[in-house]
């Protein structure tokens, strides 16, 4: 396994930052398109349904995630650069008639995209914790959990469909020894029900065979800040979080 690195996920087992209700829609030659809200007003955008999917411009994937546009490009060329996801795939050209009549192109993305960057965009508590395991020497290695490693459990959501969890880690303590750990923010409605078929997952696994012992590690980031005092290795942290 690896240290730093980026993961993706299916639209299915996504973290949304903001919740959104459909506003609008209008039907154009090339599609739909959808307005979107957040919930508070922070953000009100313009989605473009094609192909089945959601189409969106480096601008509007800004309003959404809060952030600059030029950090939403440079998420863009490095997920790009990595070959985290294809170009070919994930972007189209939109033409617009600008206001002195001239025709204008630009680049929307994909729903895939905007999973991608939104990962990075709000990794910032997964980042502080790889940080930790690179300095700790009681673990043999972990990796993130990103594209190239992909993965993902299954679980019944809140409105009773089946859906992909992606966990945040899998650190490896010993060759009979892992942890599937997850790092949560702020909680959604999904995920009491992604806990608990993490836990169960794990039970499972290790019934069904003995070369390995899987154990899962749950981390609210807000208790992890919390601490007067962080954990010098990993084993103080699982000491410290299975009692919680």
């Amino acid at each position: 396994m690896t240290g730093r690195s980026q993961y993706r996920a299916s639209a299915s087992g996504k973290k949304n930052k903001k919740s959104y209700k459909m506003e609008k829609k209008e039907q154009t030659k090339k599609g739909e398109i959808v307005i979107y809200e957040a919930s508070k007003g922070e953000a009100r955008v313009e989605v473009h349904l094609e192909k089945e999917t959601v189409w969106l411009d480096a601008h509007q994937i800004a309003l959404v995630f809060g952030v600059n546009r030029p950090a939403i490009v440079k998420h863009i060329n490095n997920i790009y650069r990595t070959g985290e996801l294809n170009k070919s795939s994930t972007c189209s050209i939109l033409e617009q008639v600008a206001a002195d009549g001239k025709v204008r192109q630009m680049n929307i993305y994909n729903l895939d995209m905007i999973i991608s960057v939104g990962y990075r965009i709000n990794s910032g508590r997964a980042t502080q914790f790889a940080s930790f395991l690179e300095n700790c020497e009681d673990i043999i290695s972990y990796a993130k959990n990103y594209f190239a490693v992909h993965f993902k459990i299954d679980y019944k959501n809140a409105s009773g469909s089946i859906s992909d969890y992606y966990p945040d880690y899998i650190v490896k303590v010993s060759p009979q020894e892992y942890y599937v750990v997850e790092i949560k923010g702020r909680e959604d409605i999904n995920d009491v029900e992604k806990i608990k078929r993490l836990a169960q997952w794990c039970v499972d696994v290790n019934a069904n065979q003995k070369n390995v012992v899987y154990k899962m590690l749950y981390i609210r980031q807000e208790e992890w800040e919390a601490q007067q005092q962080k954990p010098r290795n990993f084993q103080e942290v699982v000491r410290n979080w299975i009692k919680k």
